[in-house]
């Protein structure tokens, strides 16, 4: 079972707290770890470029694409219309760092292609059935470089830490898509902001509800 996380110089680009994950591997922090701790533990907050494309051996620039180009290791992700936009990983972990929740796992895939992160709320995460179940929801954020993958946001039951889960947490996954056009940065921040009212509002009918 391949987890797909990339390793870079030895280090994996992943970090967690709380459970260890299946494949040993990522950086541990203790509890009460924000987000940016995180993603500075996991070596997540390098650029991606937006490059023109010429024709070999020649100055003539291809028109209406580029290529997308991981700025620390150089490695050309895709090719892109120029209609793409990309949202860097440091602009999610701002506006992940928002969120009235506790910072679980974040990580980068197939070489820095894709990128999650997982949160928790204790108000979220227990929500009783009229049986007496629970469903353990996590809240996902998860966004890419490929040219392909949208920007997610919502709410899944699975804790991602690999490729595996992140296919299992998409499987049952509800919330937002955002495609990575111009306006795609202010789209995914009208969204957080959404997302984290909700949360409040939940935590404040739980403490209602235990008044």
């Amino acid at each position: 079972m391949a987890h797909e996380l990339t390793t870079i110089n030895g280090q994996t680009e992943m970090a967690y707290v709380g459970e260890t994950p299946w494949h040993m591997l990522g950086q541990e922090l203790p509890a009460g770890s924000t987000v940016l701790d995180g993603a500075i533990a996991a070596n997540v907050l390098w650029n991606v470029l937006e490059r023109p494309i010429f024709v070999q051996d020649s100055a003539i620039q291809v028109p209406n694409f580029k290529a997308i180009q991981r700025e620390d290791t150089g490695e050309v992700f895709t090719v892109t219309s120029n209609r793409y936009k990309p949202v860097q990983n440091s602009q999610m972990v701002d506006l992940l760092s928002g969120l009235s929740a506790d910072f679980s796992t974040i990580g980068s895939l197939r070489g820095g292609r894709k990128l999650f992160a997982c949160f928790e709320s204790p108000e979220i995460g227990m929500l009783q059935l009229s049986d007496g179940d629970q469903i353990r929801n996590k809240i996902l954020a998860t966004w890419s470089h490929d040219g392909l993958s949208p920007i997610r946001f919502g709410l899944s039951s699975v804790r991602v830490v690999c490729q595996n889960t992140l296919t299992a947490a998409l499987n049952d996954f509800a919330g937002f898509t955002i495609r990575h056009m111009p306006n795609a940065e202010t789209r995914v921040k009208l969204i957080a902001d959404v997302m984290n009212q909700a949360v409040k509002w939940i935590q404040n009918l739980q403490a209602v509800a235990e008044a």
